[in-house]
């Protein structure tokens, strides 16, 4: 119900809800505050692309739209790999991947990019559907 977890030096945030959890020290988290959840931390900058909804098998991941989470305020840079889901191909070069980057402009404005790198046009979801700012306000 209860554990220690050291954080590495730099701003770590919790996945689910964008909070601050600390910097180069130890917190103590609770089942209670988590919501029954594992512990999931994410460091400053980093950019997570995930399914916009949830799937139950590979099938019904093709083509579906994505939406990709930025937490921090760290200009962050992360690439998602694409194949088509279903073959070896991937072996032969038959796959994608695409870059997704976020940085700050002096007023503090959020530019979001995403470009394809790498590709033999395989691929296998859909367009970002979303992107979400988790730290809004820190």
């Amino acid at each position: 119900t209860e554990r220690q977890v050291q954080l590495p030096s730099g701003n770590w945030y919790d996945f689910y809800t964008g909070a601050l959890v600390g910097n180069g020290e130890t917190i103590t988290v609770t089942a209670a505050e988590l919501k029954n959840r594992i512990p999931l931390f994410v460091k400053d900058g980093a950019l997570i692309p995930m399914l916009s909804e949830s799937v139950n098998q590979v099938k019904m991941a093709i083509g579906h739209p994505l939406e990709v989470r930025w937490y921090g305020s760290r200009a962050g840079t992360g690439e998602l790999y694409e194949d088509d889901g279903s073959s070896f191909d991937y072996e032969q070069g038959a796959y994608q991947k695409r870059r997704f980057s976020v940085k700050m402009d002096e007023n503090g404005e959020v530019g979001f990019t995403t470009v394809v790198v790498g590709s033999s046009s395989v691929q296998m979801f859909g367009p970002v559907k979303e992107f979400k700012i988790m730290t809004q306000g820190q």
